[in-house]
């Protein structure tokens, strides 16, 4: 059956079509957005309970010795995140056109490579983790090296796991399942909210490794969770699968992962950019000391959850576009673009006045360091007036992705990220600059994903009224 036979008979049977309304689409935001929401949170909101725990009770070393051994995990998370969102789209246009078995033929490679490219990475990190930690500047003669490193090599052993778990969740957003996400997240927030005091503290005072070992251990028991899910999910599909058999035959995943590849190429080209750039600003405020890598570190946890809570909305953005343009519903995508964009100010201007109105809060809440809290003050309106633009870039993004327009994304990305990495380098050349200086930099990234995002919304639009496919 061709694509447009199939967006007709959909058409006939859903509301997903050319004639559906604002209040139906709204309504299928939200059936996928919601879920979503609470999943995405869960991580940053630990994360941020990580750096409570770190911050009051293993002083301003340990707080912002945690920077520089995140960012590393930053870094591989781009390969994840290609993963997701490539998985995600081609799983979703696989099964809007009843093409069950080829969607879960594509999972099963992308699965196996994802554990290969775990161990292998798992091993990278570890080899490379001192060289890492100082061009992320924390040299062996920083007092951040020792405790960082430990942090690191902890941690690095969850690595086959979280990727496992990062394809599997793109694959669950395919599906249009977004609840079996939120009970892995949950899953892991539960284990690692346990164990983090348990392994820190006490008798057991494990410190840094304590800290570390929680959240490798969640992560764990969250690929665990998505394990059970796939194998259920693809018996109900009949179409069981196989990825052990996978795991046994390397050549042939090999041979076989070149499509995959290809597919997650795109994004990772996007990604890395993007996560380049976060590495090069925390590499910047690492070096102006431990209560700026503190504070700068702080903000970014606090920040990914209100930005994570913008992701939602992308989720569902970039499988109903996928989904719509598969099956030739490309109206669809442009009434799901007016939706967005709806959503996306309104998102952005309640997470503004949310931060600016906890102000007083915030600056105590995570550090009983008075230049640390005083450095998180002064990071507050520039943290804040970023989330409107935020917002909107990873609205139109996700569905520009969806949509089909993934180079296009991917190449904007990477222009914009080396434009404003030499904005940040600017600002603090000649030794003048502040991490207050580099976050008003950091808008210059958003403003310019936007404006990039939105000089492709009339070739959406055009897709949306019937007129040429998108291109990739």
């Amino acid at each position: 059956m061709s694509a447009s036979a199939i967006g007709a008979a959909a058409d006939a049977s859903s509301p997903v079509g050319t004639s559906a309304t604002p209040a139906l689409v709204r309504r299928e935001i939200a059936d996928l957005a919601l879920p979503a929401v609470v999943g995405t949170l869960i991580e940053p909101l630990l994360s941020l309970i990580d750096m409570t725990f770190i911050g009051r009770g293993l002083g301003a070393v340990c707080h912002g010795a945690i920077g520089p051994a995140s960012e590393i995990f930053t870094l591989a998370a781009a390969l994840m995140w290609a993963i997701k969102d490539s998985t995600a789209t081609s799983v979703a246009r696989l099964h809007a056109l009843g093409d069950t078995r080829g969607a879960v033929r594509y999972l099963e490679v992308t699965v196996a490579l994802a554990i290969m490219l775990g161990v292998a990475l798992a091993a990278l990190v570890q080899l490379s983790a001192r060289s890492a930690l100082a061009v992320l500047g924390a040299p062996a003669s920083s007092p951040l090296h020792a405790p960082a490193l430990t942090y690191v090599r902890v941690r690095a052993c969850a690595l086959p796991c979280v990727l496992f778990g990062t394809a599997a969740e793109g694959a669950f957003r395919g599906l249009g399942d977004t609840r079996t996400p939120l009970r892995a997240s949950a899953t892991a927030a539960l284990v690692n909210l346990v164990l983090d005091p348990l392994l820190m503290f006490g008798p057991v005072g494990l410190g840094m490794a304590g800290a570390a070992a929680a959240t490798a251990v969640a992560q764990c028991a969250s690929a665990g969770v998505y394990a059970l899910a796939l194998h259920r999910r693809t018996v109900e599909l009949g179409v069981p699968m196989r990825v052990l058999e996978q795991l046994r035959r390397v050549r042939s995943v090999v041979a076989e992962a070149r499509h995959v590849v290809a597919s997650n190429g795109v994004l990772l080209v996007r990604t890395v950019s993007i996560l380049s750039f976060w590495v090069f600003c925390s590499a910047l405020a690492t070096r102006l000391g431990p209560a700026s890598a503190a504070a700068h570190f702080t903000m970014i946890n606090l920040w990914l959850i209100f930005v994570l809570s913008a992701e939602a909305p992308g989720v569902a953005a970039q499988v109903l576009s996928a989904r719509a343009v598969a099956t030739g519903r490309r109206a669809y995508a442009g009434l799901l673009l007016r939706e967005l964009a709806t959503i996306a100010v309104c998102l952005g201007a309640l997470a503004t006045g949310a931060v600016l109105a906890a102000g007083p809060f915030l600056v105590t809440a995570f550090t009983r360091d008075a230049e640390i809290a005083s450095l998180i003050g002064q990071l507050l309106l520039p943290v804040a007036l970023s989330f409107p633009l935020v917002v909107l870039s990873i609205a139109f993004e996700a569905m520009l992705i969806g949509a089909g327009f993934a180079r296009f994304v991917a190449a904007s990305s990477l222009c914009v990220s080396l434009a404003s990495s030499a904005i940040a380098a600017t600002a603090f050349s000649g030794g003048h600059g502040s991490v207050v200086t580099l976050w008003w930099a950091i808008q210059a990234m958003f403003v310019g994903r936007v404006a990039c995002a939105l000089s492709r919304v009339p070739a959406v639009l055009r897709a949306a009224r019937g007129g040429a496919p998108a291109a990739a």
